[in-house]
């Protein structure tokens, strides 16, 4: 109905994911149509890593996760906390520190909500002057403990506080006033002993005039840094000895947010828009995290098992890296527009959480908990180019160049996308370059011709079965494995798979410009892709158009012009139906025929360009992808776009499982994807990002002319 169109539409015109997934599935539940459905897999992969989002009372800006329990304690503007699960649900505790009737916009610098190791306490900072202000909860309860932290400063607004892991100390970070000369008075850091909160056993003034500070793990020294905010040049990181009160050390560079690894060997800081790893015992920098801009006023957080450490970037982007490795493992896009307030871990580590100004989202980083299941990390061990990497007929091996830091290396490597085992191809004299290549229909076998050899290769050892001194542009495995057809510089020829003997005289076709080629189940007939001759070596001519040839005698069988101007094609399994890609469009082409349908210009993100399409084995899809990490769904029969999924930023080579269902995926960076295609699934991981269904009035707001339905049933 026009209705639910109108609400499909919407859902990819708004700026915020949580409602473009509500809207998209109230359009699908009164109509589920072509469209309601592509509109829903668009909102379901907007944020590929999103797993959870839970709506906030309040404007959320600050959070801090028990280690114990997992559950989050959020922070809104008006420093009212609220307790929520990590997996979602209604609040379960809410504290306001202020006196009935008070109303208050907090603007700070701060860090105000800090559980304890034990999960037991939680320390929260009250930017306010005039009471004390910083509060001890209960951190089931939020209801403030019997026995307080004394001898707090006056005037004083907190900045952050930290544990030691044992939870015997409590370090507090203030920023002193004077409300009556509205003039600063510079930072404070003060310990307590948590067994003894009546009286710190330090209070130190460090340099500087806005600082954050962590205490060490031990809890014998407390880490200082300028607050990014910090008008003084130059402010060093300073360690300071508890027991004592004395500087022992201090080194210019690093300042705004600070964190720990857990062994207490790491401080993690920024620097000139990046994250810098500091050896906590000398402040020398250890290592640069590089791969995506860290906002001035970003935050660090390192994981509880020490692995991973966030950051978050502009645009509202939050990046993820190894610890040991310094590699970008994630990048992570929120629906913030500027920046993100605050991250933190979960305490199982397998989620990223974050708050906006809506609410608390969870996004997954193990990637099982995706909608399009992420079933290996990126290895950066490996490098895709634009035929460099191919995935087998059955999706479950890879072969890859691999790469030594930022350069490729002659090494080609096959991995096993079900077990992740990697086995390397050696051949004397490989070139190192580029290549092109085909399996054999089994997986069992693999032709690469490199220019002027041809390689069988042996898939399960990764052994060179068969060299040839060949010069070959292309080579492709007949249906039953016994013949390889070789596209020569003086036409096309049989060779025997099992030997790399030339089996038939070259057959020169009259179709004109010919750059690809495709062969028929049948073994006699080629589809060759043709294109205006170059006028030069270095110009780049466009597909034009098709032909089908008889490679008995050359001649053209069938020849057509493309409508598009296609980037990749491919064969339907049968071989009666060409697909091709490119420009966000497909066009499916009856080889018997000649008539073509195309898709046209789809309204929703397509893919862009179509580098590689796939038919799946029935013949009744295909998924095309492209260069920005944009898988797009296709029906085979008409050329409709069916949905677009987004699993990053890097180019995905797709390849359809044997139940022509699930596509498994693999990016330029060696990360591997499972994109189950069903309706079903997508319905599924949507109702549970959302955690709800629209209530009647949200449902009357958007479809008023429709009965009202629960957009996720088991959700309520």
């Amino acid at each position: 109905m026009a209705q639910a169109r109108r609400v499909a539409a919407l859902s990819q015109l708004t700026d915020r994911g949580d409602l473009a997934l509500q809207l998209a599935l109230a359009a699908d539940r009164v109509d589920s149509s072509r469209e309601t459905v592509a509109s829903l897999l668009s909102a379901v992969s907007r944020s590929p890593a999103l797993a959870r989002f839970t709506p906030t009372e309040e404007t959320a800006s600050w959070l801090d996760v028990n280690p114990v329990s997992g559950q989050v304690a959020v922070v809104d503007r008006a420093a009212r906390v609220h307790l929520y699960d990590e997996r979602g649900g209604p609040e379960i505790a809410t504290y306001d520190p202020y006196p009935p009737g008070w109303t208050t916009e907090v603007a700070c610098t701060c860090d105000p909500a800090t559980f304890s190791p034990d999960g037991e306490t939680l320390v929260l900072g009250v930017p306010n002057l005039d009471y004390p202000s910083v509060r001890l909860l209960d951190a089931k309860t939020l209801r403030p403990l019997p026995r307080q932290l004394r001898g707090q400063p006056r005037q004083a607004l907190p900045s952050g506080a930290s544990f030691s892991a044992d939870g015997s100390r409590v370090a507090v970070s203030f920023d002193r006033y004077d409300a009556e000369k509205e003039k600063g008075l510079g930072p404070m850091d003060i310990v307590w002993d948590t067994a003894h909160p009546g009286r710190p056993i330090l209070k130190v003034r460090p340099v500087g005039d806005s600082v954050r500070a962590k205490i060490s793990q031990d809890g014998d020294r407390l880490y200082v840094v300028p607050g990014w905010n910090s008008d003084l040049p130059d402010v060093p990181l300073q360690t300071i000895e508890v027991s004592s009160g004395r500087t022992v050390l201090s080194r210019r560079g690093p300042r705004g947010s600070i964190s720990l690894t857990p062994d207490g060997s790491l401080l993690a800081t920024l620097r000139d828009e990046q994250v810098a790893l500091l050896d906590a015992a000398t402040g020398r920098e250890v290592r640069r995290l590089t791969g995506l801009p860290v906002a001035d006023a970003g935050e660090v957080e390192i994981s509880a098992d020490g692995r991973l450490l966030a950051a978050t970037g502009e645009d509202g982007v939050v990046g993820v890296w190894d610890v040991r490795s310094g590699i970008l493992q994630e990048r992570i896009e929120t629906d913030r527009a500027d920046f993100v307030d605050d991250v933190r871990f979960s305490a199982d580590g397998e989620r990223l959480l974050t708050v906006t100004n809506v609410g608390l989202w969870a996004f997954d980083l193990s990637g099982a908990g995706r909608y399009v299941r992420r079933t290996a990390p990126p290895s950066h061990a490996v490098q895709v180019g634009w035929d460099s990497r191919f995935v087998s007929p059955r999706g479950d091996a890879v072969v890859a160049q691999a790469r030594r830091g930022t350069s490729l290396t002659s090494r080609v490597s096959l991995i096993d996308l079900r077990s992740g085992a990697e086995r390397t191809v050696r051949a004397p004299g490989w070139p190192g370059t580029d290549f092109t290549g085909s399996w054999r229909a089994d997986g069992g076998r693999l032709v690469i011709p490199t220019g002027d050899s041809v390689y069988v290769v042996n898939v399960p050892s990764g052994r060179v079965l068969r060299r040839r001194d060949l010069a070959a542009e292309q080579a492709e495995y007949t249906a039953d494995g016994t013949r390889i057809l070789a596209r020569l510089s003086n036409g096309w020829a049989f060779l025997d798979a099992a030997t790399l003997r030339t089996l038939s005289r070259p057959v020169l076709p009259g179709a004109g410009h010919v750059v690809g080629s495709m062969l028929t189940p049948s073994g006699s007939r080629v589809v060759v892709l043709t294109a205006d001759e170059p006028r030069s070596p270095f110009d780049f001519t466009l597909v034009e158009g098709w032909a089908l040839v008889d490679l008995d005698d050359g001649h053209v069988i069938e020849r057509g012009p493309f409508g598009i101007h296609p980037h990749s094609a491919v064969l339907s399994p049968d071989g009666t139906t060409l697909a091709a890609a490119g420009s966000g469009e497909l066009e499916v082409v009856d080889l018997a025929s000649g008539d073509a349908r195309r898709s046209g210009i789809t309204p929703l993100e397509t893919e862009s360009d179509g580098v590689r399409a796939v038919f799946s084995p029935d013949g009744r899809r295909v998924v095309t992808a492209d260069e920005a990490g944009r898988l797009s769904l296709w029906d085979a029969r008409s050329a409709a776009l069916l949905g677009t999924v987004r699993l990053g930023k890097w180019l995905v080579m797709p390849a359809f499982l044997p139940d022509s269902r699930t596509v498994r995926a693999v990016d330029q960076d060696g990360a591997v994807y499972e994109w189950d295609t069903s309706e079903q699934r997508a319905r599924k991981v949507a109702c549970s990002i959302v955690g709800r269904s629209l209530t009647e009035e949200e449902w009357e707001t958007v479809l008023p002319d429709a009965q009202f339905e629960r957009t996720c049933p088991a959700a309520g």
